[in-house]
């Protein structure tokens, strides 16, 4: 099975409404998640976001995608929160009025990295991200699913792992497991532009320029060397992707999403 993940703000609903449903018409086996920003609710969201009006927006857009899941059984409706110095002491409130007002799939954590807009943004320490990754992690468990697939509650095994890898991470800072970016994974910038992750500013290539064959840029030797400095310099960070890409693709991990899908089966906590 295909997965896709789209993540938006919500801000322009006519458009993300009719591409999402053109989505779903086109690619009938594919599972979706389409993921929602809310970081705060009402004005703070707007102020932490820098949008005027950016809250109200989103919920128009989450009331016309509510609307397509009774015509579609192929998408998630997702909400992702990102912890940063700005939401963390109300972020369970955050939580808790998404669970009361919204009906919606699955309610992620971030954890804010890289270059933020503000800088102190970053002031999150270890101990309070793992607080709410504890909440999230029951809430999640406890939660019944309206999609009951094996490959989905697999996927919310790897999530789970996911949080107490980046925890681990941000107390050591050091990296926990290897990283398999630009081997395993890629990202890709609007100009076609390829790079092992988002966080290095090392490019392996241009699509565009290889004749849109990834494979071509992989087997590169500018992608083989960037392969190498990041499992020679023991390359880590807390991006949520590159993190679940590790655990999923090294088997020393299996034990690990073994446990936790044990839990999400039998909805321990």
């Amino acid at each position: 099975m295909q997965f896709v993940s789209i993540p938006t703000n919500g801000f322009f609903t006519e458009k993300i409404k009719a591409t999402c449903e053109t989505l779903f018409k086109k690619y009938p086996k594919a599972s979706f998640r389409i993921i929602l920003s809310i970081d705060a609710i009402g004005e703070r969201h707007n102020y932490i976001r820098d949008t005027k009006g950016i809250f109200g927006k989103l919920l128009n857009t989450y009331e016309a995608l509510d609307i397509l899941r009774k015509k579609y059984n192929n998408f998630n409706l997702d909400v992702s929160t990102t912890m940063s110095k700005y939401n963390k002491k109300d972020i369970l409130k955050t939580f808790e009025w998404v669970k009361k007002n919204l009906n919606i799939d699955n309610h992620v954590l971030a954890y804010i990295r890289g270059q933020p807009r503000v800088q102190d943004a970053l002031d999150v320490p270890a101990s309070e991200y793992k607080k709410v990754a504890k909440y999230v992690e029951e809430n999640t468990i406890k939660k019944e699913d309206r999609r009951k697939t094996l490959a989905l509650m697999m996927l919310k095994a790897l999530k789970l792992s996911m949080r107490d890898i980046i925890v681990e991470t941000k107390k050591k800072n050091k990296q926990i497991i290897p990283c398999l970016s630009g081997k395993k994974m890629v990202v890709m910038t609007e100009e076609g532009d390829i790079f092992p992750c988002e966080l290095l500013n090392m490019k392996l290539g241009n699509i565009r320029e290889a004749g849109y064959d990834i494979k071509k840029i992989l087997k590169s030797e500018k992608a083989k060397s960037v392969v190498k400095w990041i499992r020679d310099n023991k390359c880590f960070c807390t991006f949520e992707c590159a993190v679940q890409n590790n655990l999923a693709y090294n088997p020393v991990n299996f034990p690990r999403l073994a446990a936790k899908f044990a839990k999400v089966m039998l909805r321990k906590t």
